[in-house]
């Protein structure tokens, strides 16, 4: 295949990777793919051109491809692992863990679901057993430049024992991230056969600084040495903190918390569990208006009214006093919650279910 292997400055191949902030020394080819960082698979007809990364920033700490994947698609991701269900239970219970962890994180709209066969749209990510370059665990495709999440996800060890890890691990890359550590990571070079400390890019161009996330230096000490997206194995404890924050930069909305609403007298208190991370909760409450207009006569809209913010799970409200009231999830009146967080992200409303109105 054309690798496009030139000088680093023309708009060849080689200088797109390094475009994006990757270094080129460990580049692997691998036909249709680039293999970087051990575990990155780059699809070389979605490179985008050096003149169209000019605006990008250098790679810092927790960090986004230039390719994201857009709000259509990471809603519901539809993820085929029919071909390791057959072959391994254990992996395919550690990618069940790994989709559920994802979907949990607080404040994020991504929702990964297992894919069953379908005449009308099939997955969008394939996660099964294969070979990677090198001995990489296991390695994942990037976002497509049409903004779909990476297609693959290869299982090159079968016996690796931290199956959960590695597999929320790719299912990062494949959704847009980029390695924590990329700054102070160890790398290989294969051809050569010696280590060396990689990350600073030999192009200054590159992967996009997630804020709100702490930076890290060449050489220096791990910034986040919890995060799920560093290079290096390490045993499943969760996404750490940066990694929640950097997955609500990117995918932001979500659900908020579920609660319910009930009398004490006649005045109602709203209730909810507390959200990991938020720092605030806003409560309002819905109800339908008439409204009359001059051709279509009565309609009815819904209207959102403020009722107040708290940082505890539970907030009394004065303003209204309930004998008895329609009361629903949504419709047609009821209270609704949403979580903020400190990173000036924040969920959707949550389903506050009416008790005793």
């Amino acid at each position: 295949s054309d690798t496009g292997i030139v000088s680093p400055g023309q708009d060849s191949l080689l200088a797109r990777v390094a475009g994006m902030g990757f270094d080129i020394a460990g580049i692997v080819d691998h036909g249709d793919y680039f293999l970087v960082e051990g575990d990155i698979l780059l699809k070389k007809s979605d490179l985008p051109p050096v003149s169209s990364q000019r605006d990008r920033l250098r790679p810092s700490f927790q960090y986004h491809t230039t390719n994201r994947v857009d709000h259509g698609y990471y809603q519901i991701v539809y993820v085929d692992y029919s071909q390791i269900e057959s072959q391994n239970a254990a992996w395919a219970a550690a990618i069940d863990q790994a989709m559920a962890a994802w979907n949990q994180i607080p404040g994020s709209s991504v929702h990964l679901t297992k894919w069953t066969p379908d005449p009308y749209y099939g997955p969008q990510v394939t996660i099964a057993f294969g070979s990677c370059p090198n001995t990489a665990i296991a390695c994942a495709t990037f976002p497509s430049s049409s903004g779909e999440p990476g297609s693959t996800i290869i299982i090159a060890h079968p016996g690796e024992s931290e199956k959960l890890r590695t597999v929320a691990h790719e299912l990062g890359h494949t959704l847009g991230l980029r390695h924590t550590d990329w700054n102070n990571r160890t790398c290989y070079n294969q051809a050569q056969g010696y280590l060396y400390t990689c990350g600073e890019a030999r192009d200054p161009l590159g992967a996009v600084h997630i804020p709100n996330t702490p930076t890290s230096t060449f050489n220096g000490p791990a910034s986040d040495p919890a995060s799920v997206m560093n290079s290096t194995g390490q045993v499943w404890n969760g996404f750490s903190f940066y990694d929640r924050v950097a997955v609500r930069y990117l995918f932001p909305g979500g659900d908020g918390p579920d609660g319910q609403a009930s009398l004490n007298a006649t005045t109602p208190t709203v209730t909810w569990p507390a959200m990991l991370d938020a720092v605030q909760y806003d409560v309002y409450f819905q109800e339908n208006r008439s409204v009359e207009h001059p051709i279509y006569g009565t309609w009815f809209e819904v209207v959102h009214t403020y009722v107040g913010s708290t940082s505890s799970t539970s907030l009394t409200d004065y303003s209204r006093n309930f004998n008895h009231a329609q009361c629903g999830a949504w419709f047609p009146e009821g209270y609704l919650v949403r979580a903020r967080f400190a990173d000036g992200t924040q969920t959707g409303f949550g389903n506050i279910a009416c008790v005793g109105l």
